[in-house]
């Protein structure tokens, strides 16, 4: 059964935080440096979550029981918007225990219903199964917008994917 998805409130930060954590854990380990991920600290993150939900209209935070949590708002990203984006998925992350079920499709069309304007994502390059995730969805790359992000000492590409305002519903 898929859980319900709703508006973060405040009281949501930690779970918010601790889905983000344990995500990262289980998406990117054997694709970022371990120390990267080492680092990563629930109690930090809860701080961040906390502050990100109490800022008025910065962004749609969404959160779908203990499993999965969305986050998308105005455009931040100057590669993005150069391509033309006017909104961005700042973040849709799923623990495994959640996935295969319709969920990601949810969060995603959730957090994007009612945007008006094309909205832009960042994928790592080497994560496969997001990037087929989202190609299903209808999202298309975005070619020659790619960049190179550190993870501490290393870095990796992220490359730059468009949702157009012709599949969202208004």
């Amino acid at each position: 059964m898929t859980p319900p998805i709703r508006p973060a409130s405040p009281e949501d930060a930690a779970t918010i935080a601790r889905i983000h954590v344990e995500s990262w854990h289980e998406t990117y380990t054997g694709l970022i440096p371990n120390a990267f991920l080492d680092q990563l600290d629930v109690a930090r993150s809860t701080a961040f979550w906390t502050k990100q939900i109490a800022a008025p209209g910065a962004s749609r935070i969404l959160i779908a029981g203990e499993v999965a949590f969305a986050n998308a708002g105005p455009m931040r990203d100057d590669g993005l918007r150069a391509a033309g984006c006017l909104h961005e998925l700042y973040a849709l992350y799923i623990l495994k225990s959640g996935q295969r079920r319709g969920l990601g499709t949810a969060l995603f069309t959730t957090a994007l219903e009612g945007l008006d304007g094309d909205t832009g994502l960042w994928v790592l390059e080497d994560n496969h199964a997001a990037r087929r995730f989202y190609t299903a969805i209808g999202a298309a790359r975005i070619p020659g917008a790619d960049k190179d992000v550190p993870f501490g000492e290393a870095t990796r590409t992220e490359l730059a994917y468009r949702w157009a305002s012709s599949h969202q519903e208004s």
